[in-house]
């Protein structure tokens, strides 16, 4: 006999800041809570009501086109016999890359969704049995970005400092700080950029740019580092979707 499903808690794991809390964007049939954890701010929390649950910012803006974000997906209980299916409406416009499934979650089996946001438009991911009977389905949204704003990130050791204009990131010597960018789309909604982003400089002799491991002249993600390699003043393009945005890097002694 199939376990029932309880409640399913829907997270994308790399956009500065959620629009709504995690719990407030439940799915269209009633049975899942949908939100975004990779882009930057939307961090997976747990002993949500609880239980271990997947959270994060809501679904209530678009994907950037192109951009990879991971749906994390918690099913209530043992989840032994909850073996689930994640689809896309239209392919054409969001396509599911992989799943991955850890049945050692505190609170039920969580599954990680990996999606690629391929072309504008509006589309649904779907939850389904692997009879094909849904579970639950959330909208999804996919824009071109027209803008880009910037934030100089808070949460490093120092913090570089973002002019009130946008367009110095200052920091010193030897300083490792950090900015993000995200897109915006044509009505004005910041969205899950994550991957989308391409940060670039032209001249690594006075700012190196790196995320994680990677250390160059270009990094693909919405939040790079950025360390003062010497005094000086050299300009960093963010660029998503075509749309490009400058920032002078400012280094003191």
């Amino acid at each position: 006999m199939r376990n029932s499903i309880g409640a399913l808690a829907f997270a994308a794991v790399a956009a500065v800041g959620c629009g709504k809390s995690f719990p407030e964007h439940r799915g269209l049939e009633g049975n899942a809570m949908f939100g975004a954890t990779r882009s930057r701010g939307c961090v997976p929390a747990i002993n949500l009501f609880g239980a271990a649950r997947a959270a994060g910012c809501a679904l209530d803006r678009p994907f950037a086109t192109g951009v990879r974000e991971t749906i994390a997906v918690v099913v209530d209980g043992d989840g032994e016999d909850d073996a689930l299916e994640f689809r896309a409406l239209d392919g054409s416009l969001l396509r599911v890359d992989s799943v991955s499934r850890d049945n050692a979650s505190p609170g039920g089996a969580r599954y990680d969704v990996d999606v690629i946001a391929q072309s504008p438009g509006v589309t649904e991911l779907r939850a389904v049995r692997a009879d094909g009977s849904l579970v639950d389905r959330v909208r999804v949204e996919v824009a071109n970005a027209t803008r880009i704003t910037l934030a100089a990130d808070t949460d490093v050791e120092a913090p570089g400092v973002l002019s009130a204009d946008g367009g110095e990131f200052r920091l010193r010597v030897a300083q490792r700080a950090s900015i993000t960018a995200v897109g915006v789309d044509a009505r004005g909604r910041g969205m899950f950029s994550n991957d989308a982003v391409y940060w670039s400089v032209p001249d690594t002799r006075v700012v190196t740019l790196s995320w994680g491991f990677l250390k160059g002249p270009m990094i693909q993600d919405d939040r790079v580092y950025v360390t003062g390699e010497s005094a000086g003043r050299v300009t960093m393009r963010a660029t998503v979707n075509g749309v490009g945005r400058d920032v002078d890097a400012v280094v003191a002694p």
